[in-house]
């Protein structure tokens, strides 16, 4: 005789079913995840992930960044918020990882998702942050910093210089852009009391390097 199927014995198998994929997927992303990096910036979470199955010469880790949250809702059609800036970092790093490939002087662009609000890059290590080593106590490890950071600017500006266009229709294509951006993207800034300022002290800073690195 063939056992009669009640929809509570349905429900019940559904439910154990549900249960038993619940803890398979917790133990693959207790596999994947290996770092939550809880001082990222409000409104976003960043997650070092171990990559399992790849092709050859794929990364060990990757980083992904999502943005959106509790009290910080994500649209992905608005022209400002958590989408405009993700949007920004997406089409920089990018437009980078298309001049430049390997090359590239920041972390390379691998992929995103427009709806879901997240990106993933590549991972540069646990290198300590900039700011870290500037506010520490050692003034060559700061210096040695700080030149390392006018040198990758150098190569940035050098690797699109001539080449706005390209960036803004890679932005473009990502979603609405903030007008009230348009004239810093421009650079207009530069020629204001901030812009001048800046190119001041950093002139006079230069100065000072050249000087103790002839």
């Amino acid at each position: 005789m063939t056992p009669r199927v009640t929809r509570d014995s349905r429900e019940g198998n559904f439910v154990a079913q549900f249960d038993d994929l619940s803890l398979a997927l917790k133990h693959t992303v207790e596999q994947v995840l290996t770092t939550s990096f809880n001082d990222a910036s409000p409104g976003s979470a960043v997650y070092r992930c171990a990559v399992r199955k790849a092709p050859f010469a794929a990364p060990a880790s990757v980083i992904v960044k999502r943005v959106g949250g509790e009290g910080e809702p994500y649209n992905a059609d608005a022209d400002d918020g958590p989408a405009a800036g993700l949007f920004n970092e997406w089409a920089g790093l990018q437009f980078l990882d298309q001049l430049a490939g390997d090359r590239s002087p920041a972390a390379r662009f691998y992929g995103g998702d427009r709806i879901a609000g997240l990106v993933v890059l590549e991972d540069l290590g646990a290198d300590a942050h900039l700011d870290r080593i500037l506010l520490g106590n050692d003034p060559s490890a700061a210096e040695e910093a700080l030149i390392g950071l006018a040198t990758t600017l150098g190569r940035m500006q050098a690797l699109t210089v001539g080449k706005s266009e390209q960036y803004h229709h890679l932005r473009a294509s990502l979603g609405p852009v903030n007008p009230d951006l348009a004239s810093y993207a421009s650079y207009d800034w530069l020629s204001g009391p901030s812009g001048k300022f800046l190119s001041r002290h950093f002139a006079s800073w230069l100065g000072r390097s050249a000087a103790t690195h002839p």
